[in-house]
């Protein structure tokens, strides 16, 4: 009987762990990046004309929230198929390896190493023209 109890104990805790895992959040992916880069990281209509170029972008958590770009769609892809939520870390190009060694951020502009990617890729042709590099082949997940 007292080990029946304590397995019944067992199985809530488990169950409660279960339960609270399931609502955790998402772990963060820091990514930095310069959000005055347009048309890569940019936040539409905000004046950049006027900022040190040397400092870190001022820009409000609530303009983070309002970027476009082509960098973003990036990220915010692979932070979905890695089942991680992006986090823009707005940092000036000139610092951005600083932030990278000081670890303030995981991955600069969205550049992943391969086996962070949840696909593999095989690539069948190489095709240089006018300045574009065009890679076709097969991505598997």
């Amino acid at each position: 009987m007292r080990n029946c109890v304590h397995r019944g104990c067992l199985l809530i805790v488990l169950i409660g762990a279960v339960v609270v895992a399931a609502w955790a959040d998402p772990p963060i992916l820091r990514v930095g990046m310069d959000t005055r880069s347009r048309p890569w990281a940019f936040v539409p209509g905000l004046e950049y004309t006027t900022e040190d170029w040397l400092q870190a972008p001022k820009i409000s958590p609530a303009q983070v929230e309002l970027l476009q770009g082509s960098d973003i769609d990036v990220m915010k892809a692979l932070a979905k198929r890695m089942n991680m939520v992006a986090k823009v870390v707005p940092v000036s190009w000139v610092h951005i390896e600083e932030a990278l060694v000081a670890k303030q951020l995981e991955k600069v502009n969205p550049v992943f190493e391969a086996g962070d990617l949840p696909f593999t890729a095989r690539f069948n042709s190489v095709e240089i023209d006018s300045g574009t590099v065009s890679l076709a082949g097969e991505l598997t997940p």
